[in-house]
C-alpha cells in the first residue's frame, strides 16, 4: 500500500512540475505577447495623433478656400473673360517693350559706329 500510494505521489508531483513549467512558459508568452501589443498600441496612438493633425489642417485649409473657390462672387465667365483680358494685356506690354529695346538698339548702333570712326580719325591724324 505505502508503496502504490508513494508511486501516486511521485507521480502526481512529476504531473504537477509538468504543469508548472508549462504555466510559467505560457506565462512568458504572454508578457512578451503583452510587450508587443502595448508597443503597437504607442505607434497606433502616435500615428493616430499625426493623421488627426493632418486631417484638422485639411479641413481648415477647406474652410479657408470654401469662400473664394466654391461661394466666389465671380462666375466662370467672368474669371475666363478677366483671364483672357489679362493674357492680351501681357501680350501688348511685350510688344511695347521689345519694340522699345529694338528702338534704343537702333538708336544706340549709328552713335557706336560713330565713336568707332573719331576714335580710329585720332589715331590717324596722331600717326601724322
Amino acid at each position: 500500500q505505502e508503496a502504490s500510494d508513494q508511486a501516486a505521489f511521485d507521480e502526481d508531483v512529476k504531473a504537477c512540475k509538468i504543469e508548472k513549467a508549462r504555466r510559467i512558459k505560457e506565462s512568458e508568452m504572454k508578457t512578451q505577447e503583452r510587450k508587443r501589443v502595448l508597443q503597437k498600441k504607442a505607434d497606433m496612438e502616435k500615428e493616430h495623433k499625426r493623421v488627426s493633425g493632418e486631417h484638422e489642417a485639411t479641413v481648415q485649409y477647406l474652410k479657408d478656400l470654401q469662400p473664394a473657390c466654391v461661394e466666389g462672387s465671380s462666375t466662370y465667365e467672368a474669371r475666363k473673360e478677366a483671364r483672357a483680358q489679362e493674357i492680351e494685356a501681357l501680350g501688348q506690354a511685350q510688344d511695347l517693350l521689345q519694340n522699345a529695346f529694338e528702338e534704343k538698339a537702333a538708336e544706340k548702333a549709328p552713335a557706336f559706329v560713330q565713336l568707332r570712326q573719331r576714335h580710329h580719325l585720332r589715331g590717324v591724324i596722331a600717326a601724322f
